[in-house]
């Protein structure tokens, strides 16, 4: 199926905010998810909002809160907001952080699935500088002879401007 790009975003923007989000938030959460369409990760795009939309509906959101905060660093707790939402102001934390000291380091925790971390740290080479994001998930891998999982597949993306 083919859809204009501008329909996409204009349809998920107005189901989130329908669902509780700010227009700020749903303009975030759209272009990350539109953005991974765009790149190829479909896994990581539109097949998301059904339950992004759901989680909205079912969470009442609470004000992320900065835990730590240093010249080079900082610790956000995420309030069990949407990963897409903690992502992204970590990628914005970690670009002041390296403005003012030349470095940024960011952790964030209480939140959950962020998306395509290549969104993140698109976000701080286009700011002209280099970056790197982890993530932990939940074991989905069984190891060879095992019966559980008990591996994650953990991503990791970097990105450098050009």
């Amino acid at each position: 199926m083919r859809i204009l790009e501008e329909h996409l975003r204009g349809l998920s923007v107005r189901i989130l905010e329908e669902r509780g989000l700010s227009d700020e938030d749903a303009g975030i959460v759209t272009d990350i998810l539109v953005e991974a369409e765009l790149r190829g990760r479909p896994t990581h795009g539109m097949i998301r909002l059904p339950g992004i939309a759901d989680r909205v509906s079912e969470r009442p959101r609470q004000a992320m809160k900065l835990v730590r905060d240093g010249a080079a660093y900082a610790l956000i707790d995420g309030q069990e907001n949407l990963g897409y939402l903690v992502g992204h102001r970590a990628a914005r934390t970690a670009i002041g952080r390296a403005d003012r000291s030349g470095v940024g380091l960011v952790g964030a925790h209480n939140t959950s699935h962020c998306g395509m971390l290549g969104y993140y740290v698109s976000m701080i080479a286009d700011a002209g500088m280099v970056g790197m994001a982890m993530c932990n998930t939940n074991p989905r891998i069984v190891p060879h002879g095992g019966v559980e999982p008990v591996l994650g597949t953990n991503p990791i993306a970097a990105a450098f401007p050009a």
